[in-house]
């Protein structure tokens, strides 16, 4: 699904029936989705972590310099949003991201991030969540109807927990090492 059929998805819930033109610029409907497109898609790519859009990098500090960190690590250009920073299995606090840069106190670190997937490879749970998403957010500005409001922001709620569940279930399962200790109680 391209990123014009989502918009459309969204727009048909807003009881839009027909497909508009999605470059016409005189369509205000047009004009608002394609405004908040890439905010709300990227919003919705950082409210869960997808493991669709997971990433994991190991990163190799250089010496900084100057300033209050003693590495500086550049980050992975796909990154969109930073979700944990390791180091001998510890999460780090003590870090700063400015731009494309991580600063730290430890020489190596290990990110897991989230990355902004192509649209054609979106799971169908997750284009469903994002429909519901782009058109409770559009609601408002263009129907003004506060029930379809409502009926929106309840759908939004469903389809994400739904889509959650869907995307932990095709997760692998982790086994734990329960060790000597646990296994004398039986």
């Amino acid at each position: 699904m391209n990123r014009d059929e989502i918009k459309y998805l969204a727009l048909h819930e807003l009881g839009y029936v027909e497909e508009p033109n999605f470059d016409d610029d005189n369509d205000n409907a047009v004009n608002a989705i394609n405004n908040q497109y890439n905010h709300i898609y990227s919003l919705a790519l950082q409210s869960f972590n997808w493991s669709f859009s997971e990433r994991r990098a190991e990163l190799k500090g250089l010496d900084n310099k100057d300033g209050e960190y003693k590495y500086v690590c550049m980050l992975p250009s796909d990154l969109l949003f930073l979700r944990a920073i390791y180091s001998n299995n510890t999460i780090v606090q003590n870090y700063k991201w400015v731009g494309d840069k991580l600063y730290t106190q430890e020489p190596n670190v290990v990110i897991e991030y989230t990355v902004q997937v192509c649209e054609e490879t979106l799971p169908a749970y997750f284009v469903d969540y994002l429909k519901y998403k782009l058109a409770k957010t559009l609601c408002h500005n263009l129907t003004g109807d506060a029930n379809l409001l409502q009926l929106l922001a309840n759908n939004e709620a469903m389809a994400f927990a739904q889509a959650k569940n869907i995307d932990l279930m095709q997760r692998p399962i982790r086994v734990v090492d329960t060790g000597a200790y646990v296994d004398v109680r039986y």
